[in-house]
């Protein structure tokens, strides 16, 4: 296991990759996945890594747009059954660090 340091106490961190709930981007239900978190031993701390923020802030409004247009086109149709996603997922390419639609 990747091990870290924590930014609150210095000690040492269990860093993982997997999925985190972005509460930070203002947005309600966004999860990222496969970004690295460390995780403090100590203390408790999660430290999340997110590489290339600027790309991750425009496929997040991005993101919202289609979110938006395709609910306005289900309440357009009625013949969708199929609500559309209330949660928004990105999955971080851990070799090109590209995000993308999961």
């Amino acid at each position: 296991m990747k091990k870290g340091k924590c930014s609150d106490c210095g000690a040492e961190a269990n860093v993982v990759r997997g999925a985190y709930h972005f509460e930070e981007s203002a947005l309600k239900n966004v999860i990222l996945l496969g970004v690295e978190t460390a995780r403090c031993i100590e203390c408790g701390n999660e430290d999340v890594s997110l590489p290339r923020v600027n790309k991750l802030m425009r496929a997040l409004a991005l993101g919202e747009g289609l979110q938006a247009h395709t609910a306005d086109s289900v309440r357009r149709f009625e013949r969708v059954t199929k609500p559309p996603r209330s949660t928004l997922r990105l999955q971080l390419d851990s070799e090109t660090l590209e995000y993308q639609y999961a």
